[in-house]
């Protein structure tokens, strides 16, 4: 372990002389006029890839001839989005079906307690405005109550 240490320190330094050294060389070169070129060449490089738009200056229309003009191209485009987000999709009407009308299964009081132990705190509440810290303070009078409620809503 103490040779890994040793090897590993001995690494890390010749790296930093070895990134200093490089820094050293790179900034006599950019003081001289060449070096200067080439700040502003880095510069342009850099600045042109900030940039996020690229711009179009050709699209082909609908029936493949090319469109130079900008506000042609602008045209295309707006086209080919509207039929792009206002395409009609066939959807399948479905009946509400048959209900059922035989007997359901009440909630045991059981299901209740494990439900309100796997929920997790701080969540979005429900449809019902009650956030779970609410019912699991209420003990086992909310159980009582929110399996009461279960039941009747199933009847």
């Amino acid at each position: 372990m103490l040779v890994y240490r040793s090897a590993k320190k001995l690494a890390r330094r010749a790296v930093t002389v070895a990134k200093a050294e490089a820094c050293r060389d790179m900034y006599e070169e950019l003081e001289t006029p060449e070096g200067e070129k080439r700040i502003y060449r880095i510069a342009r490089i850099r600045n042109k890839a900030t940039k996020d738009v690229n711009h179009v200056k050709q699209m082909k229309d609908v029936n493949g001839v090319v469109l130079i003009d900008e506000m042609k191209v602008q045209e295309r485009w707006k086209v080919h989005f509207e039929d792009l987000l206002n395409e009609k999709n066939p959807r399948d009407h479905q009946d509400d079906g048959i209900p059922y009308l035989g007997p359901t299964r009440c909630v045991a009081r059981a299901e209740v307690v494990r439900a309100l132990k796997r929920m997790k705190n701080n969540k979005a509440i429900g449809p019902d405005g009650i956030p779970v810290e609410a019912w699991r303070a209420l003990g086992e009078a909310g159980v009582d109550l929110l399996w009461k409620l279960m039941c009747k809503i199933e009847e």
